[in-house]
């Protein structure tokens, strides 16, 4: 049978996004073998950079289709006051109304990080509304606190509409071929955006130049002590790299010169299935952004998270890792952070052990959604009527 899929998400500048999608697409692949599942890519940025909208052409091209999938990304955060739900996923209920093709929001993030009104909540409801009344409508939402946060600004009735479920990118693992280590890497991801609220006063913040001054003594310290240690950097956007040029002023130039390198950047989901392969033979990831905490422990390498940003938090607390957490708002953050790196070293075997067992977890929760859920979707709207 065949299956044509248009998928609605972020395709193109973020290294994440393609980790998500190519981890949604593989599970998909597993739990639907007889389905010969065939894409085409609506990029939302597009929507943002007002060069397409969610308009008529928008409905007439997702009703060519036999599944429309929105996400995965973090599409439900409720800031967006402009938009006619106050999120970024700013289809008008006049459109959904003509959308006749199942449609999947798939692990989207509710995020509130950035701030949320009474008013732009009620925007969603009356959206939620409409979609909740509907047959072809499937609402899913991410394991990065998403489903608390729904519980905790929506009633009820509406928050339990949402199914919580692993996000795509905690399935790469089978796509990322293993490759021989030959040094002792130390892999690092520092996110470049929404620096104003990464390192906010009001909040409790250290600022963005005491970051830089306690992150450069980390990995002074950690190169000092280990001579075999080398640091790599992996920017996920370009924004990231402003982050990392700032660093390499304050690191030790013999360090930065030798023993400190700075990974590609690119887009598309080859260039991400090449990153990962280095992900991949680090003896440690620290990850700032999402999905570089997401990709290091789908990958089985022992993962650190720092915390700016209160998404990485919930992932943590999620998946039961906060021991492996440090909080770089802090002051004097670096100790901690030393501290931890040597600590994962030398207990590198059980910590795997464990994340394996997380993602195997993670494939059972999947697999049941898939299996059981989105498998009743299809079968109610009839999905599965093209035969070869």
């Amino acid at each position: 049978m065949n299956c044509k899929v248009i998928h609605i998400a972020s395709f193109k500048g973020n290294l994440g996004d393609n980790a998500n999608h190519l981890g949604f697409r593989e599970k998909l692949k597993e739990n639907f073998k007889h389905i010969n599942f065939s894409f085409t890519e609506f990029e939302i940025r597009s929507t943002f950079r007002k060069e397409r909208a969610f308009d008529e052409d928008f409905v007439d091209l997702l009703n060519q289709h036999d599944l429309a999938v929105f996400g995965g990304g973090n599409f439900f955060e409720l800031w967006v006051d402009k938009s006619s739900n106050n999120t970024s996923v700013d289809i008008p209920i006049k459109y959904m109304q003509k959308i006749k093709t199942p449609f999947l929001f798939f692990a989207l993030g509710m995020d509130i990080s950035m701030g949320y009104t009474p008013l732009g909540v009620s925007k969603f409801i009356k959206w939620l509304d409409y979609v909740n009344s509907q047959n072809n409508f499937l609402l899913s939402l991410r394991n990065d606190g998403s489903y608390s946060t729904a519980h905790k600004i929506l009633p009820s009735k509406y928050a339990n509409k949402f199914t919580r479920i692993p996000d795509g990118g905690f399935f790469v693992n089978k796509l990322v071929l293993s490759t021989q280590r030959k040094s002792k890497k130390i892999g690092i991801n520092l996110a470049g955006d929404m620096l104003d609220i990464r390192f906010n006063k009001n909040r409790g913040s250290i600022t963005y130049s005491k970051f830089l001054t306690e992150f450069s003594f980390f990995i002074n310290s950690i190169l000092d002590s280990d001579h075999e240690i080398e640091i790599i950097f992996f920017p996920h956007i370009f924004k990231d790299f402003m982050v990392i040029n700032d660093l390499f002023s304050s690191i030790n130039e013999k360090h930065a010169r030798e023993r400190v390198q700075v990974s590609n950047y690119g887009y598309g989901n080859n260039f991400t299935l090449e990153t990962l392969k280095i992900y991949r033979q680090c003896e440690v990831i620290i990850g700032n952004r999402f999905h570089s905490n997401v990709c290091g422990i789908a990958l089985n390498v022992p993962t650190i998270g720092i915390l700016n940003y209160n998404q990485i938090e919930y992932l943590y607390n999620e998946l039961k890792l906060s021991n492996y957490l440090i909080d770089v708002r802090k002051q004097y953050f670096s100790k901690n952070l030393i501290a931890m790196v040597k600590k994962v070293l030398i207990e590198k075997k059980s910590i795997q052990e464990k994340q394996a067992e997380i993602i195997k977890s993670l494939n059972e929760e999947m697999d049941d959604f898939m299996q059981n859920i989105l498998n009743q979707f299809f079968e109610k709207n009839n999905i599965f009527k093209n035969e070869i």
